[in-house]
């Protein structure tokens, strides 16, 4: 296997700062508090969460709804979740999952006896 040292980190997880000096082919390689993977942060205090400058919480650090989002609201704004899904056009959660059921059901009634699901 071949590791680029320009592309890689090294990162110790620990809650005070550890020095911990990676070599790879006699290269070390530069250690980082934080970094991003696939649109997460990770810290070395083994905090998650999501990358420093999204908008993924309003200030008060509280997720927003996000049909909010598109809509162009924050949770500030005091709009029931309900108008704004009635304005978008998008059903309630429990309408749909209701709908999938009864959908899978008729698809059953269907089925020739015998045949499994």
């Amino acid at each position: 296997m071949r590791i680029s040292t320009s592309k890689s980190e090294a990162m110790v997880l620990d809650r005070k700062r550890v020095a911990c000096p990676l070599r790879v082919g006699g290269e070390v390689l530069p250690q980082v508090e934080e970094f991003k993977y696939l649109g997460v942060l990770f810290t070395s205090e083994g905090k998650i969460g999501a990358p420093k400058g999204q908008d993924h919480a309003d200030t008060s650090g509280r997720n927003e709804f996000p049909p909010c989002r598109v809509a162009g609201r924050s949770l500030r704004d005091r709009v029931r979740s309900s108008v704004t899904r009635e304005e978008l056009g998008v059903e309630p959660l429990l309408l749909h999952i209701e709908r999938s059921q009864l959908r899978w059901l008729g698809h059953l009634f269907r089925m020739p006896p015998g045949r499994p699901p």
